[in-house]
Protein backbone atom coordinates (compact mmCIF):
# COMPACT_ATOMS: atom_id res chain seq x y z
CA UNK A 1 0.00 0.00 0.00
CA UNK A 2 1.31 3.73 -0.86
CA UNK A 3 -0.03 6.91 -0.14
CA UNK A 4 0.07 10.16 -2.26
CA UNK A 5 -1.04 13.84 -1.54
CA UNK A 6 -2.62 15.78 -3.83
CA UNK A 7 -3.25 19.52 -3.70
CA UNK A 8 -5.14 21.96 -5.77
CA UNK A 9 -4.04 25.55 -5.59
CA UNK A 10 -5.55 28.92 -7.19
CA UNK A 11 -2.13 29.67 -8.15
CA UNK A 12 -0.38 26.13 -9.19
CA UNK A 13 2.50 27.04 -11.08
CA UNK A 14 3.31 29.45 -8.81
CA UNK A 15 2.57 26.52 -6.14
CA UNK A 16 5.02 24.15 -8.15
CA UNK A 17 7.45 27.03 -7.92
CA UNK A 18 7.15 26.74 -4.43
CA UNK A 19 7.68 23.37 -4.04
CA UNK A 20 11.06 22.76 -6.55
CA UNK A 21 12.29 25.65 -3.46
CA UNK A 22 11.65 23.05 -0.70
CA UNK A 23 13.19 20.58 -2.38
CA UNK A 24 10.76 18.58 -4.61
CA UNK A 25 11.58 17.58 -8.75
CA UNK A 26 8.04 18.16 -11.26
CA UNK A 27 8.45 14.60 -12.65
CA UNK A 28 5.19 15.43 -15.06
CA UNK A 29 3.35 18.30 -15.84
CA UNK A 30 0.15 18.69 -17.83
CA UNK A 31 -1.14 22.56 -18.72
CA UNK A 32 -4.10 23.99 -19.74
CA UNK A 33 -5.45 27.06 -21.12
CA UNK A 34 -5.12 30.20 -19.47
CA UNK A 35 -2.11 29.28 -17.05
CA UNK A 36 -4.09 26.61 -15.55
CA UNK A 37 -1.86 23.19 -14.28
CA UNK A 38 -4.24 20.24 -15.78
CA UNK A 39 -2.27 18.04 -13.57
CA UNK A 40 1.18 17.29 -12.34
CA UNK A 41 3.47 15.21 -10.11
CA UNK A 42 6.21 16.83 -8.00
CA UNK A 43 8.72 14.31 -6.20
CA UNK A 44 11.06 14.32 -3.47
CA UNK A 45 12.60 10.90 -2.50
CA UNK A 46 10.05 8.41 -1.72
CA UNK A 47 7.22 11.24 -1.15
CA UNK A 48 4.85 11.87 -4.01
CA UNK A 49 2.35 14.85 -4.46
CA UNK A 50 -0.38 15.22 -7.13
CA UNK A 51 -0.99 18.96 -7.87
CA UNK A 52 -3.28 20.88 -9.91
CA UNK A 53 -5.33 24.22 -10.27
CA UNK A 54 -8.53 24.25 -8.10
CA UNK A 55 -11.90 24.16 -9.33
CA UNK A 56 -13.57 25.91 -7.41
CA UNK A 57 -12.84 28.84 -5.09
CA UNK A 58 -11.73 26.44 -2.04
CA UNK A 59 -10.71 27.93 1.39
CA UNK A 60 -7.99 26.93 3.07
CA UNK A 61 -8.41 25.55 6.94
CA UNK A 62 -7.79 28.89 9.48
CA UNK A 63 -4.53 28.92 11.57
CA UNK A 64 -5.74 28.57 15.76
CA UNK A 65 -2.84 28.80 17.68
CA UNK A 66 0.29 27.10 15.90
CA UNK A 67 -2.28 24.68 13.31
CA UNK A 68 -4.70 24.30 11.16
CA UNK A 69 -6.19 21.30 12.51
CA UNK A 70 -4.51 18.77 9.61
CA UNK A 71 -2.25 19.30 6.57
CA UNK A 72 1.12 17.48 5.28
CA UNK A 73 4.48 15.93 7.31
CA UNK A 74 8.10 16.13 5.64
CA UNK A 75 10.59 13.72 7.15
CA UNK A 76 14.01 15.83 6.13
CA UNK A 77 17.43 15.68 7.40
CA UNK A 78 17.76 19.15 7.87
CA UNK A 79 15.18 21.01 9.19
CA UNK A 80 16.42 24.51 9.26
CA UNK A 81 17.86 24.74 5.84
CA UNK A 82 14.13 23.46 4.58
CA UNK A 83 12.05 26.18 6.71
CA UNK A 84 14.50 28.49 5.77
CA UNK A 85 13.89 27.97 1.77
CA UNK A 86 10.11 27.41 2.41
CA UNK A 87 10.02 30.77 4.07
CA UNK A 88 12.46 32.84 1.56
CA UNK A 89 10.12 31.23 -1.29
CA UNK A 90 6.55 32.92 0.12
CA UNK A 91 5.86 30.45 3.25
CA UNK A 92 4.61 31.69 6.11
CA UNK A 93 6.42 30.83 9.29
CA UNK A 94 4.20 29.24 12.12
CA UNK A 95 7.17 27.41 14.52
CA UNK A 96 10.49 28.07 13.49
CA UNK A 97 13.08 25.33 13.79
CA UNK A 98 12.80 23.51 17.69
CA UNK A 99 14.29 20.36 19.67
CA UNK A 100 11.52 18.72 20.18
CA UNK A 101 10.81 16.41 23.47
CA UNK A 102 10.63 13.04 21.37
CA UNK A 103 14.01 13.40 20.16
CA UNK A 104 13.89 15.01 16.45
CA UNK A 105 13.58 18.45 15.49
CA UNK A 106 10.93 20.07 13.92
CA UNK A 107 9.51 23.74 11.96
CA UNK A 108 6.01 23.83 10.95
CA UNK A 109 5.03 26.79 7.78
CA UNK A 110 2.04 27.72 5.48
CA UNK A 111 2.58 27.35 1.72
CA UNK A 112 1.60 30.21 -0.41
CA UNK A 113 -2.35 29.37 -0.09
CA UNK A 114 -2.47 28.80 3.55
CA UNK A 115 -1.84 24.27 3.41
CA UNK A 116 0.08 23.28 6.91
CA UNK A 117 3.42 21.89 5.89
CA UNK A 118 5.50 20.46 9.23
CA UNK A 119 9.08 19.10 8.28
CA UNK A 120 10.76 17.12 10.75
CA UNK A 121 13.42 14.29 11.65
CA UNK A 122 11.04 12.07 13.42
CA UNK A 123 10.29 8.95 11.08
CA UNK A 124 6.23 8.14 11.66
CA UNK A 125 5.77 4.62 12.45
CA UNK A 126 9.32 4.02 13.98
CA UNK A 127 11.32 5.00 17.06
CA UNK A 128 12.66 8.54 16.78
CA UNK A 129 15.78 9.99 15.76
CA UNK A 130 18.45 9.45 18.95
CA UNK A 131 20.54 11.83 17.26
CA UNK A 132 18.37 13.94 14.77
CA UNK A 133 19.94 14.94 11.66
CA UNK A 134 22.81 12.04 11.86
CA UNK A 135 23.46 10.00 8.75
CA UNK A 136 26.04 6.83 8.26
CA UNK A 137 27.30 6.53 4.84
CA UNK A 138 29.02 3.96 3.41
CA UNK A 139 32.78 4.16 2.78
CA UNK A 140 34.19 2.12 -0.48
CA UNK A 141 37.62 1.57 -1.29
CA UNK A 142 38.60 1.48 -4.94
CA UNK A 143 41.71 1.81 -6.76
CA UNK A 144 39.80 4.22 -9.83
CA UNK A 145 37.29 6.48 -8.19
CA UNK A 146 36.08 7.59 -11.87
CA UNK A 147 35.27 4.15 -12.71
CA UNK A 148 32.98 3.71 -9.79
CA UNK A 149 31.05 6.80 -9.92
CA UNK A 150 30.80 5.95 -13.63
CA UNK A 151 28.73 2.39 -12.39
CA UNK A 152 26.75 3.99 -9.56
CA UNK A 153 25.98 6.56 -12.08
CA UNK A 154 24.22 4.33 -14.14
CA UNK A 155 21.82 3.45 -11.30
CA UNK A 156 20.77 6.87 -11.24
CA UNK A 157 23.59 8.48 -8.41
CA UNK A 158 24.81 11.98 -8.63
CA UNK A 159 28.02 13.58 -7.39
CA UNK A 160 27.26 15.63 -4.82
CA UNK A 161 31.23 16.31 -3.94
CA UNK A 162 34.59 15.40 -5.15
CA UNK A 163 38.07 16.31 -4.24
CA UNK A 164 40.32 18.10 -6.51
CA UNK A 165 42.73 15.66 -6.87
CA UNK A 166 39.85 13.03 -7.94
CA UNK A 167 40.46 10.47 -5.02
CA UNK A 168 37.36 11.08 -3.16
CA UNK A 169 33.76 11.32 -4.42
CA UNK A 170 30.35 11.61 -2.54
CA UNK A 171 27.72 10.31 -4.42
CA UNK A 172 23.63 10.87 -3.72
CA UNK A 173 20.90 8.37 -5.06
CA UNK A 174 17.42 9.07 -6.24
CA UNK A 175 16.16 7.71 -3.02
CA UNK A 176 18.16 9.96 -0.87
CA UNK A 177 21.11 7.68 0.05
CA UNK A 178 24.69 8.17 0.43
CA UNK A 179 27.57 6.68 -0.61
CA UNK A 180 31.51 7.95 -0.05
CA UNK A 181 33.86 6.31 -2.91
CA UNK A 182 37.77 7.06 -1.66
CA UNK A 183 40.47 5.70 -3.57
CA UNK A 184 43.79 3.76 -2.71
CA UNK A 185 46.49 2.69 -4.38
CA UNK A 186 46.41 -0.89 -5.95
CA UNK A 187 47.02 -3.64 -2.82
CA UNK A 188 47.31 -7.25 -4.81
CA UNK A 189 47.09 -8.64 -1.35
CA UNK A 190 43.85 -7.35 -0.62
CA UNK A 191 40.55 -9.28 -2.26
CA UNK A 192 37.88 -6.80 -2.49
CA UNK A 193 35.54 -9.31 -2.65
CA UNK A 194 35.88 -9.72 0.87
CA UNK A 195 34.12 -6.56 1.15
CA UNK A 196 29.71 -6.78 -0.18
CA UNK A 197 27.48 -3.97 -0.06
CA UNK A 198 23.93 -5.60 -0.89
CA UNK A 199 21.00 -3.67 -2.26
CA UNK A 200 16.94 -4.39 -3.09
CA UNK A 201 15.48 -3.67 -6.14
CA UNK A 202 12.33 -4.09 -7.53
CA UNK A 203 12.95 -4.42 -11.01
CA UNK A 204 15.74 -6.53 -11.22
CA UNK A 205 16.09 -6.83 -14.75
CA UNK A 206 16.01 -2.85 -14.74
CA UNK A 207 19.49 -2.94 -12.67
CA UNK A 208 20.95 -5.84 -14.54
CA UNK A 209 20.28 -3.60 -17.95
CA UNK A 210 21.94 -0.39 -16.41
CA UNK A 211 24.69 -2.24 -15.07
CA UNK A 212 25.57 -4.07 -18.07
CA UNK A 213 26.64 -0.61 -19.93
CA UNK A 214 29.40 0.04 -17.55
CA UNK A 215 32.29 -1.77 -17.08
CA UNK A 216 31.11 -3.48 -14.00
CA UNK A 217 31.51 -7.30 -14.41
CA UNK A 218 28.71 -9.66 -13.29
CA UNK A 219 29.90 -12.46 -11.40
CA UNK A 220 26.00 -14.62 -11.13
CA UNK A 221 22.93 -14.46 -11.10
CA UNK A 222 20.52 -17.20 -9.22
CA UNK A 223 17.72 -17.89 -7.56
CA UNK A 224 17.67 -18.07 -3.46
CA UNK A 225 15.23 -18.61 -0.74
CA UNK A 226 14.39 -15.35 -0.74
CA UNK A 227 13.64 -14.34 -4.27
CA UNK A 228 16.60 -13.78 -7.12
CA UNK A 229 20.03 -12.03 -6.35
CA UNK A 230 22.77 -10.84 -9.07
CA UNK A 231 26.33 -10.10 -8.50
CA UNK A 232 28.39 -7.90 -9.54
CA UNK A 233 31.92 -6.35 -9.38
CA UNK A 234 31.50 -2.54 -9.06
CA UNK A 235 35.06 -1.41 -11.13
CA UNK A 236 38.09 0.28 -10.11
CA UNK A 237 38.64 -2.88 -8.06
CA UNK A 238 35.56 -2.24 -5.84
CA UNK A 239 34.28 -4.47 -3.84
CA UNK A 240 31.02 -6.98 -4.81
CA UNK A 241 27.61 -5.68 -5.12
CA UNK A 242 24.99 -8.11 -4.44
CA UNK A 243 21.36 -7.05 -5.97
CA UNK A 244 18.32 -8.75 -4.51
CA UNK A 245 15.51 -8.52 -6.16
CA UNK A 246 12.05 -9.88 -3.28
CA UNK A 247 9.28 -11.52 -5.06
CA UNK A 248 8.42 -13.43 -8.24
CA UNK A 249 10.41 -14.16 -11.08
CA UNK A 250 9.59 -12.68 -14.27
CA UNK A 251 8.43 -15.05 -16.97
CA UNK A 252 10.54 -17.87 -17.70
CA UNK A 253 10.50 -17.32 -21.98
CA UNK A 254 11.20 -12.91 -20.88
CA UNK A 255 14.38 -13.98 -18.75
CA UNK A 256 15.74 -16.91 -20.26
CA UNK A 257 15.81 -19.18 -17.71
CA UNK A 258 13.54 -21.24 -15.14
CA UNK A 259 11.00 -19.20 -13.58
CA UNK A 260 11.25 -20.83 -9.84
CA UNK A 261 13.08 -19.80 -6.75
CA UNK A 262 14.22 -21.66 -4.23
Amino acid sequence: MELTGYLSYRDAPRALDWLTAIGFEVVVRLDGAEGRVEHAEVRAGDATIMVSTSDRAYEPRALLGSSTGGGLYLLVRDVDAVFARAVDAGATAVIPPEDTDWGGRRARVLDPEGNEWSFGTYRPGGEPSARPGLKIVPLVHVDRVDAAVEFFAALGAEVVARAPEGDFARLRFPSGDELQVLGHPPNPEQDPGLVELTAVARDLAAVQDALARTAGGRVEAQPTGFGRQALYRIPGGGPQLKVNAFGPAPDAEEEGRPAQNG
